[in-house]
């Protein structure tokens, strides 16, 4: 099954709800990404611990993962590679956020290496805005959520 087929056997048909997992240390990333996909029309739940993201993406059923790379116990590298190794959940489309780096081959092989492992998207910290972050997300989720909004 490929992802497409994956995230729309998991939407509704007559109203699509795409439900996200943010996984942040930092409270204040979880906040601005919920704060701007909620009014678009996309449910979203944050998580802070690193640990824990595997055990609920398990439980729960989530169309994307906006995940950042630098979290303690686990970085973003170690559980992206674990989504994608899990059969159930590999299908799953991850957005990588890296913080940027301060010389420019180093960003490019980190954004080279997160693509492959198998991120969907990569977007860079420091040069993130608000309308990249929801363009990702709807390049990635198709459907209704959201694509009436500004």
């Amino acid at each position: 099954m490929n992802r497409a087929d994956w995230t729309e056997s998991r939407c509704e048909a007559s109203r699509v709800t795409h439900r996200v997992l943010i996984a942040d240390d930092q409270e204040s990333w979880i906040q601005r990404i919920t704060n701007l996909l909620v009014p678009a029309g996309y449910q979203v739940e944050g998580i802070r611990d690193s640990r824990d993201v595997l055990s609920k993406l398990a439980s729960d059923s989530f169309d994307l993962l906006i995940l950042d790379t630098m979290m303690p116990y686990l970085d973003g590298l170690q559980v992206l590679n674990a989504v994608k190794q899990d059969p159930r959940l590999q299908q799953l489309p991850v957005i990588m956020l890296p913080v940027g780096l301060a010389l420019v081959d180093d960003q490019r092989r980190m954004l080279a290496r997160l693509q492959d492992l198998g991120a969907a998207e990569c977007l860079v910290k420091d040069r993130l805005g608000d309308a990249s972050i929801l363009a990702a997300v709807r390049r990635i989720l198709p459907g209704d959520a959201g694509s009436n909004q500004p």
